[in-house]
C-alpha cells in the first residue's frame, strides 16, 4: 500500500496535467479519464508531461486504471538522477542533454537525431527551415508510404557524423558507450528487440532497429535512450546492461531483413560542432522550398536517390510530390478499405512482412503516413508562425492561419481515429462486441476529412504565401 502523503503528492501532481491537457478548470480525483475527453493522442501527452515532473505513468496506465486516484495508488514519484556522479574520482554515471521533442516522431531516423538537435533554442531556427517538402512513393505490392523530402542526414552544420559497423566496433560495447557519452557524443545503435522487454517485439521474433543512447548509470547497470516502447510510442527508456549486451550481439547476425542498413551504419555517432552565434533562419530559402512543395515539383527529385537506393527505386510505381499527395493518400486508404472489406488478411501480411521484410501483398497503406501528413501539416503552421512572430504579421495573415489550424485540428482527429481502427483491427477485433458497420462508417470518416484537407490545403497555403511576401517585401 502506497503512503497517503505520496499518493496524495501524486494526485496533485496528476490533477495539475490532467487539467493542462484536457483544457479542465475543475476536476474530481475520481473523474475517469475518457468520460472527460481523453482519448490515445492525449494520454501519450500526459506520458511524456509525467516523466517530465518525474512520475512514470504510461499511456496504459491511464487506460487501465482510469482515473486519477487509480493510478496515484499504482505509481511511484521516480527521481531523475544527477546528470554526473563520481566514486572515489570517477565517473559513475553521465546523462548528455536531451530534448524530448514530439514534433517529429514517425520515423526513428528523423526523430532521434532531433532530440540531440533541439537542446539548444537556436537550433529552431535551423529546425524551421526544414522538413517542408514531401514524397508519397507507392511500391509494386501496393503498398505506399509518405516520407520528407528532406537529406536523411541534414544536419552537418550542427553535428559531426560517424558510422560504424558491427565489425568496426569490437570492443566491449557497454565500455564504448560509456566511452562515447563521457567524450559528449550521442550514439544511435541497431540493437534485436527481441532481448529488450520495453520492445514489442520482446520473445517473440528477432527485429532489429534503431535507439538512440544518451546517458548511463554504472552503479545501476542501466542506459538510458531514445526510441519506440512495446505500444509503438516514442518515449524514453531504460535498458539494463546485460540484456542491452544480447540486443546487441544478436544483431550482429539478425539484422538483414529488418535492418539492412545496419551493413554500413550500425552505429551512428553524433559529435556536436561549435556554432557560433547559432543558427540563423534563412527566409529566402524557406520561401523557396514552400513554394517547391506547392508545386509539386520534381526539381529537387535528386533527392530521392540518396533517400531510396536504385534497386529499391526499381520496386515502385509512382512518386508524387506536394498537395496531389493527399488525393494520393485517400486512393490508397480507398484500397486498404476494400481489401478489409473483403476480409483480406491484413494482420498476416503485417506480421509477414515484419518478420521477413517481404510479401507480396502488402496493406495499401498504414498508420505512419497519416501520422507523418499530420506532422506536416502541424509542422507547416508551427513555420509560419514563427516568421509572422519574426517578420510580418497582419489581421489577414493571422486570419489565414487560424483557418490553416482549423485543417491542422481535422486531420489530427482523423489520424487519432485511424490509429484506433489500426490497433483495433490488429489486435483486438471482436465481431460479437464490436459493430463491423460503425468501423467502416468511422474508416469513411477519415477518408473525407483527408481529402476535404487536401481540397483546402493548397490555395490557403498559397493565400498565406501572397500575404505574407506581399506585406514583408513592402507591398502595402
Amino acid at each position: 500500500m502506497r503512503e497517503k502523503q505520496n499518493v496524495e503528492q501524486i494526485e496533485g501532481i496528476l490533477t495539475n496535467i490532467w487539467k493542462e491537457v484536457l483544457y479542465l478548470k475543475t476536476l474530481n480525483v475520481n473523474d475517469r479519464f475518457f468520460d472527460l475527453g481523453g482519448d490515445s493522442f492525449k494520454a501519450e501527452m500526459i506520458s511524456d508531461i509525467c516523466l517530465e515532473k518525474g512520475i512514470q505513468v504510461t499511456p496504459n496506465d491511464i487506460f487501465n486504471y482510469k482515473s486519477i486516484s487509480e493510478i496515484a495508488k499504482n505509481t511511484d514519484i521516480i527521481h531523475e538522477p544527477a546528470k554526473e556522479a563520481f566514486k572515489d574520482d570517477k565517473i559513475t554515471e553521465k546523462k548528455l542533454k536531451i530534448k524530448y521533442q514530439r514534433d517529429i516522431t514517425t520515423y526513428l531516423h528523423r526523430a532521434i537525431p532531433l532530440c540531440a538537435i533541439l537542446t539548444e533554442d537556436s537550433h529552431y531556427s535551423w529546425f524551421y527551415e526544414h522538413y517542408i517538402q514531401l514524397f508519397f512513393i507507392t511500391y509494386n505490392n501496393n503498398f505506399s508510404r509518405l516520407e520528407f523530402l528532406e537529406p536523411k542526414n541534414n544536419f552537418e552544420e550542427i553535428f559531426d557524423e560517424t558510422y560504424l559497423t558491427y565489425k568496426e566496433q569490437q570492443s566491449d560495447i557497454i565500455e564504448f558507450i560509456e566511452k562515447s557519452i563521457d567524450s559528449g557524443k550521442y550514439l544511435t545503435i541497431n540493437i534485436d528487440e527481441y532481448y529488450l522487454p520495453q520492445k514489442g517485439s520482446y520473445n517473440e521474433h528477432h527485429y532489429v532497429h534503431q535507439s538512440m543512447v544518451f546517458g548511463y548509470d554504472k552503479t545501476a547497470g542501466k542506459l538510458m535512450a531514445l526510441g519506440f516502447d512495446s505500444n509503438m510510442l516514442f518515449k524514453e527508456l531504460i535498458f539494463d546492461y546485460d540484456d542491452f549486451v544480447k540486443a546487441y550481439e544478436s544483431a550482429k547476425t539478425n539484422y538483414e531483413f529488418t535492418a539492412p542498413w545496419a551493413e554500413t551504419e550500425a552505429i551512428q555517432l553524433l559529435t556536436p560542432k561549435r556554432t557560433e552565434g547559432g543558427c540563423k533562419f534563412n527566409l529566402s530559402r524557406f520561401m523557396e522550398e514552400i513554394n517547391k512543395y506547392l508545386d509539386g515539383s520534381e526539381s529537387d527529385s535528386s533527392r530521392i536517390t540518396k533517400l531510396i537506393p536504385l534497386e529499391e527505386q526499381q520496386m515502385c510505381t509512382d512518386i508524387i510530390y506536394g498537395p496531389q499527395i493527399c488525393n494520393a493518400i485517400v486512393e490508397s486508404l480507398e484500397k486498404l478499405g476494400r481489401d478489409i472489406v473483403q476480409g483480406l488478411d491484413v494482420q498476416g501480411m503485417v506480421e509477414q512482412f515484419k518478420e521477413k521484410m517481404r510479401g507480396d501483398i502488402m496493406p495499401a497503406i498504414d498508420y505512419r503516413s497519416i501520422h507523418l501528413l499530420y506532422e506536416h501539416k502541424k509542422g507547416l503552421y508551427d513555420r509560419f508562425k514563427y516568421i509572422s512572430n519574426n517578420y510580418y504579421t497582419s489581421t489577414k495573415l493571422n486570419t489565414l492561419l487560424e483557418e490553416f489550424n482549423k485543417q491542422v485540428d481535422k486531420l489530427n482527429t482523423a489520424r487519432l481515429t485511424f490509429f484506433d481502427l489500426e490497433h483495433m483491427l490488429r489486435f483486438n477485433f471482436d465481431p460479437a462486441t464490436i459493430s463491423f458497420e460503425n468501423i467502416m462508417i468511422s474508416f469513411q470518416k477519415v477518408i473525407d476529412t483527408i481529402k476535404s484537407v487536401g481540397d483546402e490545403e493548397e490555395q490557403l497555403l498559397r493565400d498565406i504565401c501572397m500575404e505574407f511576401e506581399t506585406g514583408y517585401r513592402g507591398g502595402k
